[in-house]
């Protein structure tokens, strides 16, 4: 794989050369196979010459014009090639150009080297937080969640590039490699045709691997990983190879990997190999599920009917089809609508058994055979894949989310099925994130994902996923929790339209977002994801003079708004630690030690984040840390609790912010023209939003 800095400096002069003497090639033997073709071949095939000789002789013109044709059709086929290739590592280069420019606009640097690391002078480096005082204590690293999302996105344009650098160095051999039969019809005339021949040759050469089980050896696993690594977002390895095997060979092929080598051993590095193996067979089967070549609709819908049968000799142990695709799931993107297909049946079949769910699956399958060979990464409960693949396809997600016909799906899964635990809590952490990619069209599994702009179905969804969460009570998973918090921060202003007016019909179901922010409120990371991605929200929010649903508000309602918001948000965190709904473990975490770590963190789930860390908002950051340090101290009991208090280094920083926006009309209006006014009124407000949760 290129390098960064190879990448991001490469010098376009050589290959410019080189097309521009291939475009000289190509022009000069245009006119010779024009010649050929109308000049010699066309003269002897008009001439009455007869005799062996004429017939030597025409056999030997016909056979030289014809060259003269495919030396032609070679020339135009590099120079095709050379061009697509320069054109997409002039875009790849651009993005990288790109994203260190976008690095830089959010306090970050990217080194000469790729490596993202925090901008010297800016707000978030060691000079910067020393400066404006310590953030979050010592050890924290406030942006290295910033920092991983660009590194992942310059690694994904490495990739790429190299994918297609090894697609381009196929296709320049189909044509004219030392293996090539020279002045012979070419085999590849772009690009795509290479792709599609080094596609084709590597899949083939993987199904022989398999029909030869040469997985079972070290170096064999190591072959098929070189081949899929390199292919697995090829359509055309990745459909040929699923056809290849058919849905039944597929399911079959892995899990018979899942049983081990032959020998019964199983060492540390064919272990890795298979972890890998399945990620890049994950990848691979999920590139096929989006082709409609030939053979994949039988592909797609026998490995639905596959899943509720066992694969192999049909033995008490061997495991369902859904349990082995599931396995595979867990890496790749799937085809939307087979994905809801895939969980409808995954759904009906389930339903059908005549045993208890809780311990089915673990007793379905050689769970700890399986774990021998790759840990704990295998995942019995076949649910735990497929939401892991819901999360990987966003829009899948949605779309399965808001299917309630012929059944409500999400709801069986979310508040009616009864969980297994052969995963521990993988199914429930998978199914966190799905719920999340469903709402906000976000793969939570991806660092380099951006914010996407919301539609109707994402509202839809999120309105859905608020319900659930809400009717599970204090069943609420807390694997929900950090998931559901970065869902509200992603759709923070119809939080804030929410939790901060008094509007008869808000945006939001204020019963369902109170008792959600509740189970929020019980886990300190989750409640901080909350909390300081609606400090960003509020700090943006004073400029904003009208709601989500098209309501107009004066300067002063804005102000309103904020502290109504806070109060709303505040009672929650106290009800679930405090009020009546608090338990030991809720306790334990108020007396603990603040100890969150995430500022900075969710720059990719709300578009203003970027532009907010320029303004300063770790001010109000710093201002909501400090009321939790001094909560803490002051061990507030339900008698003392007093929410201005509580809150009132951060409900004084935003008001300040507020006057920042608003000066002139503040100046001019009574109750607003002095700090201590400003405050007044923000700690009514929050006192009011508090009571009405």
């Amino acid at each position: 794989m290129p390098g960064y800095e190879q990448l991001n400096n490469v010098d376009f002069r050589s290959l410019d050369a080189a097309i521009e003497d291939w475009r000289q090639t190509k022009g000069d033997l245009d006119a010779l196979a024009a010649e050929a073709a109308q000049g010699l071949l066309s003269k002897i095939e008009a001439s009455q010459w007869r005799g062996e000789n004429a017939t030597v002789s025409r056999e030997f013109i016909i056979r030289a014009g014809s060259e003269f044709e495919y030396a032609h059709q070679q020339a135009q086929a590099v120079f095709t090639i050379l061009t697509d290739f320069r054109a997409v590592l002039a875009a790849h280069q651009r993005s990288l150009q790109e994203l260190a420019q976008e690095a830089r606009q959010q306090g970050l640097y990217v080194q000469a080297n790729g490596t993202v690391i925090e901008q010297p002078d800016g707000p978030y480096s060691d000079l910067g937080l020393e400066q404006s005082g310590p953030l979050l204590g010592p050890g924290t690293s406030s942006r290295q969640a910033d920092i991983d999302h660009f590194a992942a996105r310059i690694q994904a344009v490495l990739a790429e590039a190299a994918t297609q650098d090894e697609t381009t160095a196929r296709a320049l051999r189909e044509n004219i490699g030392e293996e090539r039969e020279h002045f012979a019809p070419v085999t590849a005339e772009s690009l795509f045709d290479g792709a599609r021949a080094q596609g084709i040759a590597d899949a083939q050469e993987y199904l022989d691997l398999i029909e030869s089980e040469a997985y079972n050896t070290q170096e064999g696993i190591d072959r098929l990983n070189e081949l899929a690594a390199a292919q697995s977002h090829n359509e055309h390895f990745a459909t040929y190879l699923a056809t290849g095997l058919g849905a039944e060979g597929t399911l079959e092929f892995w899990a018979d990997v899942l049983d081990g080598p032959e020998s019964g051993e199983v060492s540390d590095a064919y272990r890795e190999s298979v972890l890998q193996l399945r990620e890049n067979l994950g990848v691979t089967f999920g590139t096929a599920s989006e082709s409609h070549r030939d053979g994949m609709d039988a592909w797609r819908n026998d490995m639905i009917a596959l899943g509720s049968e066992r694969i192999g000799t049909g033995a008490a142990m061997n495991p369902y089809g859904f349990q082995i695709m599931s396995d595979l799931m867990m890496h790749g993107n799937y085809n939307k609508d087979w994905l809801v297909d895939y969980g409808a049946g995954l759904v009906n079949a389930e339903q059908e058994m005549a045993f208890d769910t809780a311990q089915f699956w673990a007793n379905a399958a050689p769970v700890e055979e399986y774990r021998r060979v790759i840990g704990d990464e295998y995942r019995a409960d076949p649910f735990t894949g497929f939401m892991r693949a819901l999360g990987n396809n966003p829009d899948a997600a949605t779309a399965f989310v808001l299917t309630e016909e012929p059944q409500d799906y999400a709801e069986y899964i979310v508040t009616v099925r009864e969980t297994p635990r052969t995963d521990g809590d993988a199914v429930h952490e998978e199914t966190g994130q799905a719920l999340f990619a469903a709402a906000t069209g976000i793969n939570p599994h991806d660092p380099a994902a951006l914010y996407v702009e919301h539609t109707a179905d994402h509202d839809a969804a999120r309105d859905r996923v608020l319900a659930l969460g809400s009717g599970l009570g204090d069943d609420f998973p807390p694997e929900f929790r950090s998931p559901m918090a970065k869902m509200l921060v992603n759709h923070g202003d119809a939080v804030i339209d929410t939790a901060g007016t008094q509007w008869e019909h808000p945006p939001l179901d204020d019963r369902h977002l109170s008792n959600v922010a509740t189970q929020i409120s019980r886990d300190q990371e989750s409640y901080g994801y909350l909390s300081e991605g609606i400090n960003y929200l509020l700090a943006d929010s004073f400029a904003d003079t009208e709601t989500t649903f098209g309501q107009e508000l004066s300067p002063s309602d804005t102000l309103n708004r904020a502290g109504q918001t806070l109060g709303f948000l505040e009672q929650a965190r106290y009800d679930a630690l405090v009020g009546e709904r608090a338990d030991e473990e809720s306790q334990a975490v108020w007396d603990a030690r603040w100890q969150y770590h995430a500022v900075g963190s969710l720059a990719n789930f709300i578009p203003q984040a970027g532009d907010l860390t320029q303004r300063g908002v770790d001010v109000y950051t710093q201002a909501w840390l400090d009321d939790e340090m001094n909560r803490i101290g002051d061990k507030y009991s339900e008698e003392e609790y007093d929410l201005s208090k509580v809150r009132k280094s951060q409900l004084g920083a935003l008001s300040d912010a507020w006057y920042e926006v608003h000066r002139d009309w503040a100046d001019a209006t009574t109750g607003y023209d002095t700090v201590l006014g400003r405050r007044t009124q923000i700690a009514g407000d929050a006192m009011l939003g508090g009571h009405s949760k």
